[in-house]
């Protein structure tokens, strides 16, 4: 029981009103305990097979949400921004410093 966070403690018993309470709270469902387990992990080992594939779920959707790329308009606004460079040494090096670029 040592390192374990208000989730490890509320999947572990089952608790999963409170599980999602916590999660919706920000809870972490990937934060590991001192022996390096998952609240997913230290429910898996009770009974409660069905809310340690839930905490599953949430972990996956998280890693997800956190590797997206942005979004396309984000992008096209920043090439957009940039200054125009032009091929001549000269007009280079006047775009770089205008980009405070040494």
């Amino acid at each position: 029981m040592e390192g374990w966070t208000c989730l490890h403690h509320a999947a572990y018993y089952g608790h999963r009103a409170a599980v999602e309470l916590l999660l919706e709270a920000g809870a972490d469902p990937s934060a590991r305990d001192q022996c390096g387990k998952t609240a997913a992990e230290l429910t898996r080992q009770t009974r409660y097979a069905e809310l340690a594939d839930f905490l599953e779920q949430e972990e996956e959707g998280r890693k997800r949400s956190e590797c997206k790329r942005p979004k396309r308009g984000r992008r096209r606004k920043l090439i957009k921004e940039a200054p125009a460079i032009k091929g001549n040494k000269n007009s280079l090096n006047e775009s770089f410093s205008e980009m405070n670029i040494d």
